[in-house]
């Protein structure tokens, strides 16, 4: 279950590449039937955002895909000679270079944002399935369960305490001090050196 939650909020690969075919292509049909009065001075403008969309959405790999096909796309399409992969303009070639080039760079940029967003997600959703096998564990657990900061000597406690010895939790303070005084004066002696020699360790101790 958890892996499968691990993928959430990411889309698959074969998502990011169909991404990546989708978005070059509305770029495409922007450029030549929407609005190629706007872009005729900006010809790669609507393949870079079509790249940069795909690598948010998908990842470094669909937008390397998307950098590919707009390259291919654009050398097709829109250089001369139209229809051909071939380009006649030696400055025609240089722009497109000098657009791949810039296509690749915001795609790995791009690409570090989403990959930083899918740790984030893993990261959240790690936590959430370790509070909730931590729930269950407290409810499977017939005891006194608390955590207690060495520095602060503030003492949170989980549960076990009415279930155990009768106290509500609102009856109890966050502190040791409480603990300590429950123990018996005869043994608290003994369940201070205890205390101090396993401090740090995982034990469990009578008294």
């Amino acid at each position: 279950m958890q892996a499968r939650a691990e993928r959430t909020g990411s889309p698959s690969g074969v998502l990011g590449y169909v991404i990546a075919a989708g978005t070059v292509t509305l770029a495409l049909f922007v450029r030549l039937a929407l609005a190629p009065e706007l872009f005729e001075n900006a010809t790669y403008l609507p393949f870079l955002l079509a790249v940069a969309a795909t690598a948010l959405a998908g990842g470094v790999r669909p937008g390397l895909l998307a950098t590919f096909l707009s390259v291919a796309l654009s050398a097709y399409f829109l250089l001369s000679p139209e229809r051909s992969f071939r380009i006649d303009s030696s400055l025609d070639g240089l722009q497109l270079l000098l657009f791949a080039s810039m296509a690749v760079g915001v795609c790995l940029l791009t690409g570090s944002l989403y990959n930083a967003r899918r740790r984030a997600v893993r990261e959240q959703l790690r936590r959430r399935a370790e509070q909730e096998r931590f729930r269950l564990a407290l409810e499977a657990v017939n005891g006194i369960v608390y955590e207690f900061d060495f520095a602060t000597g503030q003492v949170e406690r989980q549960r076990g305490l009415f279930e155990v010895l009768g106290y509500h939790p609102s009856e109890v303070p966050p502190t040791a001090a409480w603990w300590w005084e429950q123990i018996h004066p005869d043994d608290r002696a003994a369940v201070e050196q205890r205390f101090t020699e396993a401090a740090g360790d995982s034990v469990v101790r009578e008294y």
